[in-house]
Protein backbone atom coordinates (compact mmCIF):
# COMPACT_ATOMS: atom_id res chain seq x y z
CA UNK A 1 0.00 0.00 0.00
CA UNK A 2 1.21 3.13 -0.89
CA UNK A 3 2.27 6.30 1.76
CA UNK A 4 -0.70 9.05 1.59
CA UNK A 5 0.39 12.02 -0.16
CA UNK A 6 1.61 14.49 2.01
CA UNK A 7 1.83 18.42 1.85
CA UNK A 8 5.11 19.92 2.10
CA UNK A 9 6.25 23.43 3.67
CA UNK A 10 10.05 22.96 2.32
CA UNK A 11 10.64 23.41 -1.58
CA UNK A 12 14.49 21.72 -0.55
CA UNK A 13 15.74 19.77 -3.06
CA UNK A 14 17.27 18.01 -0.29
CA UNK A 15 14.08 17.11 1.74
CA UNK A 16 12.45 16.10 -1.89
CA UNK A 17 14.76 13.58 -2.44
CA UNK A 18 14.53 12.19 1.02
CA UNK A 19 10.85 11.69 0.53
CA UNK A 20 10.69 10.55 -2.66
CA UNK A 21 13.46 7.74 -1.85
CA UNK A 22 10.76 6.92 1.03
CA UNK A 23 8.27 6.04 -1.99
CA UNK A 24 5.72 9.55 -0.86
CA UNK A 25 4.15 11.96 -3.22
CA UNK A 26 3.96 15.56 -1.90
CA UNK A 27 3.28 19.12 -2.94
CA UNK A 28 4.56 21.95 -2.04
CA UNK A 29 1.97 24.64 -1.21
CA UNK A 30 2.79 27.92 -2.93
CA UNK A 31 2.57 30.17 0.50
CA UNK A 32 5.28 28.01 1.81
CA UNK A 33 7.45 28.99 -0.81
CA UNK A 34 7.14 32.47 1.12
CA UNK A 35 10.00 33.98 2.58
CA UNK A 36 10.57 33.09 6.27
CA UNK A 37 13.16 34.42 8.22
CA UNK A 38 14.29 30.96 10.01
CA UNK A 39 16.82 32.16 12.07
CA UNK A 40 16.30 32.31 16.20
CA UNK A 41 14.87 34.68 17.74
CA UNK A 42 16.54 36.14 21.16
CA UNK A 43 16.09 33.19 24.34
CA UNK A 44 13.23 31.56 21.82
CA UNK A 45 13.80 27.77 22.77
CA UNK A 46 14.10 25.28 19.65
CA UNK A 47 10.59 24.07 20.17
CA UNK A 48 9.27 27.98 20.04
CA UNK A 49 11.59 28.47 16.93
CA UNK A 50 10.06 25.27 15.22
CA UNK A 51 6.42 26.51 15.98
CA UNK A 52 6.69 30.16 14.71
CA UNK A 53 8.47 29.03 11.50
CA UNK A 54 5.70 26.32 10.75
CA UNK A 55 2.73 28.52 11.62
CA UNK A 56 4.69 31.72 9.37
CA UNK A 57 4.57 29.41 6.30
CA UNK A 58 1.39 28.19 6.87
CA UNK A 59 -0.24 31.39 7.12
CA UNK A 60 2.21 32.72 3.76
CA UNK A 61 0.49 33.82 0.99
CA UNK A 62 -3.22 31.87 0.16
CA UNK A 63 -4.46 34.12 -2.68
CA UNK A 64 -4.26 31.53 -5.54
CA UNK A 65 -7.00 28.54 -4.93
CA UNK A 66 -5.76 26.78 -1.73
CA UNK A 67 -2.01 28.21 -2.43
CA UNK A 68 -1.27 24.64 -4.64
CA UNK A 69 2.52 25.66 -6.05
CA UNK A 70 4.61 22.49 -6.58
CA UNK A 71 3.31 18.89 -7.05
CA UNK A 72 6.18 16.16 -6.66
CA UNK A 73 5.54 12.03 -7.88
CA UNK A 74 7.69 9.35 -6.97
Amino acid sequence: MAPPPLLSASASPRRADLLHAAGYTFDVPARALTHVDERRVDAETPETRVRRVAEAKARGDTSSSYGWGTSHES
